[in-house]
């Protein structure tokens, strides 16, 4: 990261030399890859921070501190996976060894429910306005991504999603006569 932050610029224009493209197809793949790298990012970030806010309403419900666990939850949303459930977890588990077991149940439906399902339903919706593609292939992007890449693969995922749907706009738009004569199919303005 290091590097590629202080010779990114020149990685770029190296790439952009060696590629086989025209210069606005380079460009609009480098402008796509950019948006989705930043939406990944943020997106990771607000979530957290929604998860982490969510968690502490669902701990001051519970009886446990708040601020510091649900600072703590903000945290670990950032990790792929288990992310809040590293927090919340042990939390019910301790109401429950407390014999507050009403207490634990409610605790941990509520961040099954909610706090989770924060990360499982804003995230292809925040990839979706970047890649510019359907939720549902965010959603697999995702999955697969954390499939065949372990963490990592939350990123790499909607990345690859992203370069395959650029390639294939770009294939589109060379062999647009070939593609049109041969099938009889014209692309609508909408369509990618």
């Amino acid at each position: 990261l290091f590097y590629f932050l202080r010779e990114g610029r020149g990685i770029v224009h190296r790439l952009k030399y060696l590629a086989p493209l025209r210069t606005h197809q380079e460009d609009f793949m480098i402008d796509s890859l950019q948006r989705v790298s930043r939406a990944v990012l943020l997106g990771s970030l607000l979530i957290a921070v929604l998860q982490g806010l969510a968690g502490a309403l669902g701990l001051w419900i519970a009886g446990i501190p708040p601020l510091f666990w649900g600072t703590m939850m903000g945290l670990a949303a950032l990790i792929p996976v288990i992310g809040t459930g590293l927090v919340w977890i042990p939390a019910g588990a301790y109401l429950y060894l407390f014999g507050e077991w009403h207490m634990a149940v409610f605790f941990l439906l509520y961040n099954v429910i909610i706090v989770t399902n924060i990360d499982t339903i804003l995230r292809p919706l925040l990839m979706r306005r970047a890649a510019q593609v359907s939720p549902f292939l965010i959603f697999l992007a995702i999955l697969g991504g954390i499939h065949a890449f372990g963490a990592l693969g939350i990123i790499y995922g909607p990345l690859i999603l992203t370069f395959l749907m650029a390639m294939l706009t770009i294939y589109g738009e060379e062999y647009k006569e070939v593609l049109t004569s041969r099938t009889g199919y014209t692309q609508h303005r909408n369509e990618p």
